[in-house]
């Protein structure tokens, strides 16, 4: 599977468009399936109320965006996951 963004960054008025491909391991590529994204941003560790917490959106601002990618052969129901990150350039995340 290959996850491929329009752009290597993203300004915050910017709409992140990305594009997914998968290929059986003979090279042929998968004809149907089905694409999930999620946004998996790590939770971090707060030392003043020793929790770990999602970061606030000024602190993340200008942070990578981590994301995963599952990708569904809709023939065989099996599943492939790939992780990538998009570069931000205080970029907010939108979903559609």
């Amino acid at each position: 599977m290959t996850v491929k963004p329009d752009r290597t960054a993203y300004l915050t008025t910017e709409p992140a468009h990305v594009t997914v491909t998968s290929a059986y391991l003979f090279g042929k590529p998968v004809a149907k399936g089905h694409v999930k994204l999620v946004r998996t941003d790590p939770p971090r560790w707060n030392p003043q109320t020793r929790k770990s917490e999602l970061a606030d959106g000024d602190s993340a601002r200008f942070e990578d965006i981590h994301f995963e990618a599952y990708y569904t052969d809709t023939a065989s129901h099996r599943t492939e996951q790939r992780r990538f990150d998009l570069p931000s350039l205080g970029m907010q995340f939108m979903s559609t």
